[in-house]
């Protein structure tokens, strides 16, 4: 299921309500961001699907300067 680990990773934050923070999750959080990530890829593959002259295998995503500086 989408999101089923970062909700998991929501759920350990409000079971510490006690002030402490649990332990990084380390395997979690890295699934988190790969599901995140393969989202993203799928998406920008759907959005240049539908942009006309584009091929999908032959794409590289346009960023917003301010963001891809960041990478």
């Amino acid at each position: 299921m989408l999101g089923e680990k970062a909700l998991e990773l929501i759920k350990e934050m409000e079971r510490s309500r006690d002030g402490k923070l649990p332990a990084y999750n380390d395997n979690c959080v890295r699934l988190v961001l790969e599901e995140m990530n393969a989202l993203f890829q799928q998406n920008q593959d759907d959005v240049f699907q539908v942009i006309p002259g584009n091929k999908a295998d032959q794409h590289e995503a346009h960023y917003i300067p301010s963001i891809a500086n960041q990478k």
